[in-house]
């Protein structure tokens, strides 16, 4: 982890399904003109309190932008959140103070509960940070019983020792996958499908320090609705999503919407998917359009949509191994 010295998709047959599905597939080549949907994604931290987090104050502040955990604790401590969260990308910036006896160790939970919520003590799947387990799983609190760490030790090459670090986990039913500034670290598959998020004061006889800022997570497989104030789009370093059709390529391939016709490109569906899922919610969580459509491996689509009038909405596309999330921008 980071370790600062000082102490603080040619033209194609015509497809048709079922009326029952109230839509009109229409294979073609041409990708429409249009402006993919911009990622969109929710602060968990607003830099200024922390609302929708528990934890012990006497660890945890807020300081410049910055979540804080800093103390001599006598055991893991965590400020997690309130509510569990199941299919997700979640980004985290990190970074961490040396104690003077050259000891360093945080971690990001997810899919987590609690040893003691009172003490605000976690169990379950981690993103290791620091002590050269960057990037690795370990299942903090010998939990899930089934679970084995997975360590990359490759992967701490990728540290920024002298700043932040970004930390991306993307998990979609049981596959898991862990990157660190972009490169990967670690997969597996998962038996605990949801659960909190927490961010780790690693126990220590000195004091230790961590920082996090910059977290952000994004909902897969329209697993959450995201409330109006907390929602905010982000550019493609956010979004290289776990062995799943990367934000960025999606963008590249042209998938998106125009009027009410979403194209999804032939590159989507190159994994040889056999049946997608698309579904329109709300900003307050209503679900407005959800569909299963047959596909084709390599043969681009186009889909009728409802009309949705004004406002904004979510965008969930899901396949055989492919997800993409993305906001419809507000009818004009």
């Amino acid at each position: 982890m980071l370790i600062q010295n000082n102490p603080k998709s040619s033209r194609k047959r015509l497809r048709f399904v079922p009326a029952a599905f109230a839509l009109v597939l229409v294979v073609t080549g041409l990708a429409m003109g249009s402006s993919p949907p911009k990622p969109v994604w929710m602060k968990l931290f607003d830099g200024k309190d922390l609302s929708g987090w528990g934890y012990q104050a006497d660890y945890w502040h807020v300081d410049s932008g910055m979540l804080q955990g800093q103390g001599k604790a006598t055991y893991n401590t965590f400020c997690h959140t309130n509510r569990k969260y199941s299919d997700f990308v979640l980004s985290v910036k990190a970074r961490l103070w040396q104690t003077p006896a050259g000891y360093t160790n945080s971690g990001l939970q997810y899919r987590s509960d609690f040893l003691d919520s009172t003490a605000h003590r976690m169990k379950g799947y981690q993103v290791d940070i620091g002590d050269g387990l960057d990037g690795s799983m370990y299942p903090e609190g010998a939990y899930p019983t089934d679970a084995n760490m997975v360590l990359n030790d490759p992967c701490r090459k990728f540290i920024n020792a002298n700043g932040w670090n970004q930390f991306l986990v993307t998990a979609n039913g049981g596959r898991v996958r862990h990157e660190l500034n972009g490169n990967f670290c670690a997969e597996y598959t998962a038996s605990v499908l949801n659960g909190y998020i927490g961010l780790q004061l690693h126990a220590t006889d000195l004091v230790m320090k961590v920082d996090f800022k910059d977290v952000f997570i994004r909902p897969l497989n329209n697993s959450f609705a995201i409330p109006d104030s907390a929602a905010v789009t982000l550019d493609d370093s956010y979004s290289a999503t776990a062995g799943l059709v990367p934000q960025t390529l999606a963008a590249n391939a042209a998938i998106g919407v125009t009027g009410n016709t979403l194209f999804i490109p032939a590159s989507f569906l190159a994994g040889g998917s056999s049946a997608i899922k698309v579904s329109l919610r709300d900003f307050q969580g209503r679900t407005v359009f959800s569909r299963p459509v047959r596909a084709d491996a390599g043969v681009p689509m186009e889909i009728s949509l409802p009309a949705l009038g004004a406002g904004s909405h979510i965008l969930s596309v899901t396949g055989d191994g492919n997800a993409f999330s993305g906001i419809v921008p507000r009818a004009r």
